[in-house]
């Protein structure tokens, strides 16, 4: 704990990035203790899938419990992030999946164009050269609306209080499409839509199971996605010679149109490498926890019964046995011609196994449909002096970047990130500028 003080305070590291420091000095594991807890720490790829597949341990109580509930009040209740027993996650997933299956998604892709086209639109006509915007606030507002159309002491009672805030706007909405269902008004095609079918699948689901899976989908959807698209598109303006390749890309692929086609995902091939460079150097949600029922071996190592588990992803993905240069942004690593030097293993975004992501598919639409129109409509330029850090909260967001500039037409436009010291609230702003 000594070490994680110093690394944290002096050098301004993450867990995650002192982890990965240690990863390359210990393998195929080390053991760091959580006061009185000890907990495994994976670093080798060939183990992750013992822990993950193989073996398929079950989640760790102690970790994934955490989410159901904040300091007594409900959370995530028993959704699909916080759900510990593995019967009931199993049965919650089955009736789930079919909102993330092909035919689902390809029916979103209206509904995705039409919020495309009214985040776009908000940009343009902000384009008065004086206009202040909360871009991060425009990467959440578009990741709800693709989701769903519409002291110690002190601290705990803000957090019991946002908590109760969040689970009473779930439930206004969810009763105010339920309304707009029986009146036949609700034209919504959204996730949303599939979590109100619910009850017809299973009898014993109610209005705190679906607000459950609700913000479930908010915390572990939105927020992970907004965090890739803000570390996607730092990464493609420090990088001019990506831009111009993905802009080239995507004027072959859609030519004159705006509307992006299912169809058209898959030729944008570039686009996809480097939304998977992103997410090898920034995954969203890097610790899954695993937990040993009873005595295993892993590797040549004898692991007691109930012991914590860890595979971090950020450990994996910044791994010097895995990747060349690990710190740097390249996505030509995940070039057709350089799949075969992708360890499987090591590369674990969206976790692996039966608990792989069910938004994985999701987001990676969203990402590609969002990214796409943005350079389609947009040219960037990189200011000097950009710095991108991350701050650990739920998932791990951008801390900080000083300056990106945009132009559109004959304007100008650059998006300033700036942190409030006092809550490390990332918030982002654009002035639009005339060259």
């Amino acid at each position: 704990m000594a070490l994680v003080r110093e690394k944290r305070t002096k050098c301004g590291l993450t867990i995650h990035q002192i982890w990965a420091e240690l990863g390359h000095h210990y393998s195929p594991m080390f053991v760091f203790w959580f006061f009185h807890r000890p907990v495994v720490v994976i670093t080798d790829a060939q183990l992750v899938k013992e822990v993950l597949i193989t073996k398929n341990l079950p989640r760790d109580k102690f970790g994934y419990s955490h989410f159901s509930s904040l300091f007594g009040e409900r959370m995530l209740g028993k959704g699909l992030l916080s759900e510990v027993s593995e019967e009931e996650w199993r049965w919650k997933r089955t009736v789930i999946d079919p909102a993330f299956h092909r035919p689902s998604l390809t029916g979103l892709m209206d509904s995705f164009t039409t919020i495309c086209d009214s985040f776009l639109q908000r940009l343009e006509t902000l384009d008065d050269g004086k206009t202040e915007v909360s871009m991060a606030e425009e990467f959440v507002r578009i990741n709800l609306d693709m989701i769903a159309k519409p002291s110690t002491f002190g601290y705990q009672a803000k957090s019991k209080e946002a908590v109760r805030f969040l689970r009473g706007v779930a439930r206004g909405l969810i009763e105010k499409r339920q309304e707009e269902n029986k009146t036949g008004e609700d034209q919504h095609n959204d996730i949303l839509s599939h979590i109100l079918l619910l009850p017809q699948k299973d009898s014993r689901t109610t209005m705190d199971d679906m607000i459950d899976h609700f913000i479930t989908f908010v915390v572990g959807g939105e927020e992970t996605d907004s965090n890739h698209l803000t570390y996607l598109l730092a990464a493609i303006t420090s990088h001019p010679e990506v831009e111009e390749r993905l802009v080239a890309e995507i004027d072959e692929v859609l030519g004159s149109r705006c509307a992006v086609k299912y169809e058209d995902l898959g030729k944008l091939k570039y686009l996809d490498q480097a939304s998977k460079e992103a997410l090898r150097l920034h995954p969203p949600k890097p610790a899954i926890t695993r937990m040993t029922n009873e005595k295993i071996t892993l590797g040549d190592y004898h692991i007691p019964a109930k012991t914590s588990i860890m595979v971090d992803a950020h450990v994996l993905h910044h791994h010097i046995r895995y990747w060349d240069d690990p710190e740097k942004f390249d996505p030509d690593r995940f070039a057709p011609s350089n799949q075969s030097k992708v360890e499987h293993y090591a590369y674990i975004p969206f976790s692996l196994g039966r608990h792989t992501c069910i938004g994985m598919h999701f987001a990676h639409i969203e990402t590609k449909m969002l990214m796409a129109r943005l350079l389609q409509t947009f040219k960037v330029k990189l200011l000097p002096g950009q710095d991108l850090k991350q701050v650990e909260h739920l998932t791990l967001r951008p801390k900080m970047a000083r300056g990106v500039h945009w132009s559109l037409g004959e304007h100008g436009m650059f998006l300033v990130f700036s942190q409030d010291q006092e809550t490390d609230i990332i918030t982002g702003v654009i002035y639009f500028t005339y060259d």
